[in-house]
């Protein structure tokens, strides 16, 4: 039984009925981290969060345990030109961090209005390890009741 996952197996079964997990939406502040890259700093919107691993001050998620996180990031509503999606690890604003480089962990969608973006990944983390969503040419969106950010522990 690790801290604040509560695995148990019953009848050859795997549960995890304290699963870390999160998934908030409206994302309301954003704050500069390079030239026009920005982390996505308060969301207005709590889904669930499970073991209290995401902070809403800073929109950081942070891992419990050693293990692999499965995370989602959707922005709906991004009106400019090639915009970009990342996850950032321990406060990597270029879509790494950690045992990843550089734009490994990088959406980029064309050039529309009122486009949407999405993007999925299985991340590798260490207990104390923190993931943000960043962002790349933009700072707000449109539709911000349909923008998202979640993850939760795989194994």
């Amino acid at each position: 039984d690790s801290p604040g996952v509560g695995l148990s197996i019953d009848r050859g079964m795997v549960t995890m009925p304290r699963q870390p997990s999160f998934e908030v939406s409206i994302p309301q502040t954003w704050t500069t981290t390079a030239t026009s890259t920005y982390a996505v700093t308060q969301w207005g919107k709590t889904h669930h969060n499970i073991g209290n691993h995401f902070d809403l001050s800073n929109g950081r998620f942070t891992a419990p345990v050693d293990g692999v996180y499965q995370f989602h990031g959707i922005m709906m509503g991004v009106s400019n030109n090639g915009p970009h999606l990342a996850f950032g690890i321990n406060g990597a604003s270029n879509g790494g961090g950690g045992t990843y480089t550089n734009n490994e962990m990088w959406a980029h969608s064309g050039s529309n209005d009122n486009i949407l973006i999405q993007l999925y990944h299985n991340i590798e983390l260490s207990a104390g390890d923190y993931v943000r969503l960043y962002t790349y040419g933009y700072n707000s969106v449109s539709n911000t009741a349909r923008s998202y950010f979640g993850g939760h522990l795989l194994g």
